[in-house]
């Protein structure tokens, strides 16, 4: 969201700003297809949105659009990067299935490094998934083979995990 506004992607390249009523305020159409997402910078000053090889930063206020290139996946995977999440004016998150982890960035695309590594542990995964965060900086990040969400701080430790019950008997 941003604001009371709700913003929404398509696999066209588009992103849409709409109201609460289903009006259309702002639509910001990008060069390539979006399929990995988009999320809102908390400060409301930035909107990210996920392609393939790339991370669009669009400039709510102005409709500015500019963008930076993603490294090359370094697994057979073509296309690791899946999902994106601002975690706070100077870090973004993306999901990397190739590598099982969280890779960090700057909003102009520097690395900062990675949360995760393949693994069954706290702090590993097996296939990161969707992430989230909520008021207090925590980042939630779905691990949908491990069957598992695990909580970090905002500084990268973990410090709660939620798991599904083992359903084995019915599989």
């Amino acid at each position: 969201t941003l604001g009371r506004d709700l913003l929404l992607s398509d696999t066209h390249g588009a992103v849409l700003r709409v109201d609460t009523n289903g009006r259309v305020l702002a639509r910001w159409t990008l060069p390539e297809r979006l399929f990995g997402g988009i999320s809102v910078a908390p400060d409301g000053k930035t909107i990210y949105a996920l392609a393939a090889t790339r991370v669009y930063r669009i400039d709510p206020a102005t409709g500015a659009i500019n963008s930076w290139p993603l490294s090359a996946p370094t697994t057979a995977l073509g296309d690791p990067y899946q999902a994106i999440l601002a975690l706070d004016a100077h870090r973004i998150a993306i999901t990397n299935l190739g590598l099982h982890r969280l890779d960090l960035y700057t909003p102009d695309g520097t690395s900062l490094g990675a949360w995760g590594k393949h693994g069954i542990w706290p702090g590993e995964f097996q296939q990161v998934g969707s992430l989230a965060r909520d008021a207090h900086g925590q980042v939630y990040v779905c691990d949908f083979d491990g069957r598992v969400v695990q909580r970090f701080s905002p500084s990268g430790k973990i410090n709660a995990l939620y798991w599904s019950p083992d359903d084995d008997e019915v599989d």
